[in-house]
């Protein structure tokens, strides 16, 4: 999953929400792919915690994401007029 295609969409969503307008940049298609991107993270910081040791370094930086993309998520449903998502922090860990 190429991370440079999330944070692409971070910084549309940056200069947008800084600026305001310019929503053709992004579309429903980069959401549909926020979404898929979110629940892969997911999955994976659940088998990072039943492999590594180290979890909590690796899980730290997997929620981060997580979190940044869930929020974005939000932002853009609430743009194209679509039921916003729970608050991540209703599912935890």
């Amino acid at each position: 999953m190429p991370l440079t295609r999330i944070d692409k969409i971070i910084t549309e969503v940056n200069i947008i929400q800084k600026k305001g307008g310019g929503m053709e940049v992004l579309n429903e298609q980069d959401l549909d792919w926020l979404t898929k991107a979110e629940n892969r993270l997911a999955r994976m910081r659940k088998r990072e915690a039943f492999h590594i040791q180290g979890f909590s370094l690796v899980s730290e930086d997997l929620t981060g994401t997580i979190l940044k993309i869930h929020s974005i998520r939000q932002w853009l449903q609430s743009r194209f007029e679509l039921p916003v998502d729970k608050d991540i922090n209703e599912y935890g860990p």
